[in-house]
């Protein structure tokens, strides 16, 4: 009985000393006990709290979903921790992190119930700074890639207008390829402006995007050259989905450039998965007239392959090609983390 005694008595004294808030209601969920922290964290009293609010447990919040919680616990015989506001006898209102315990007799019965809650005001208030302040960087961020866009934009129009007083062909080819290697970056900061998440954007929507884009620049109708797109939902960061959509960019207008004769009919099927080992894997296949015999893409003196090969090694990754039944480019690499 004097263990008994000894080990009520350190519990009377944790739950009186502490900084932390205690409530216990009865059976009936009304309150008949708080302690000093209660008062010191709302500056309530029991007899106070008990005229101001109410006896019972759902006069301290009005919130149904907490109202849940509690029912919930009771019925389910288990300890919940929930987040809540407090209100204070100056009229203010304190953010608090409860944990609340019911107990139950040998019969099985619902004999109290203990809440202990923390002030957790601080923190939230810091949570609600940051979240304003992330917000403001997201508007931020967003009005940079429009921004981007925009001057890509201008340039493309730029491009445009100078074609027309271009006369010679390899020229005006030339200034036509740049013009869709702009459009590809342009494209990818649009995908960024547009995304809900700022850091990375749905690359397998950039994909459709930006061959849809090179189909109508080479006026090729995909009833002709059909495409098959088959890309998992991947998600890429700025620094990998630029030089990505680049080599897409090369590859795709070499094959609708030069694979095919004039209105034979083809494939080009793009296919972008994850791999085991982080790798993701670009293919890029057409069922065309395939390279060269003797083609090596890393010896190429033609501006389309130099650009692929120094964006592959950007990204650091293991280009191979497979020059049967077609042209098959195939890319591994890792996204940068």
């Amino acid at each position: 009985m004097n263990q008994k005694n000894l080990e009520l008595e350190k519990l009377s004294i944790v739950a009186s000393e502490t900084d932390n808030a205690v409530l216990i209601f009865n059976h009936h969920k009304e309150i008949e006990w708080a302690n000093a922290g209660f008062t010191k964290l709302t500056g309530f009293t029991l007899g106070e709290i008990m005229k101001s609010k109410g006896y019972s447990i759902r006069d301290f919040t009005n919130s149904s979903e907490v109202h849940e919680l509690i029912e919930n616990a009771i019925a389910e015989r288990k300890s919940i921790v929930f987040e809540s506001q407090i209100p204070c006898k100056d009229g203010s209102m304190i953010w608090a992190s409860n944990t609340l315990t019911p107990t139950f007799t040998a019969a099985q019965t619902l004999h109290k119930i203990v809440v202990i809650f923390t002030d957790i005001t601080y923190r939230k208030t810091m949570e609600e700074q940051i979240k304003a302040s992330l917000e403001e960087k997201g508007l931020l961020l967003r009005e940079i890639h429009h921004r981007v866009k925009n001057n890509l934009q201008i340039i493309i129009s730029l491009f445009n207008l100078q074609s027309h007083y271009i006369n010679d062909a390899k020229a005006f080819e030339a200034l036509k390829e740049g013009q869709d290697r702009i459009k590809s970056m342009a494209l990818i900061h649009e995908r960024f402006y547009q995304n809900e998440g700022l850091s990375k954007i749905d690359f397998d929507e950039y994909i459709r995007r930006l061959i849809e884009n090179l189909f109508m620049s080479f006026n090729v109708s995909p009833e002709r050259i059909i495409q098959v797109i088959e890309a998992e939902k991947i998600s890429l960061d700025i620094d990998t989905a630029v030089p990505c959509g680049l080599i897409i960019n090369e590859l795709v207008s070499n094959t609708l450039k030069h694979a095919f004769a004039e209105n034979q009919k083809g494939e080009l099927r793009v296919t972008f998965r994850k791999m085991p080992d982080d790798l993701l894997r670009l293919t890029i296949a057409d069922t065309g007239k395939g390279m060269p015999e003797g083609f090596d893409f890393e010896e190429a003196d033609s501006l389309g392959m130099q650009l692929i090969n120094a964006l592959s090694n950007q990204l650091d990754a293991k280009l191979t090609l497979i020059n049967e039944g077609g042209c098959t480019f195939i890319l591994d690499f890792k996204p940068a983390h």
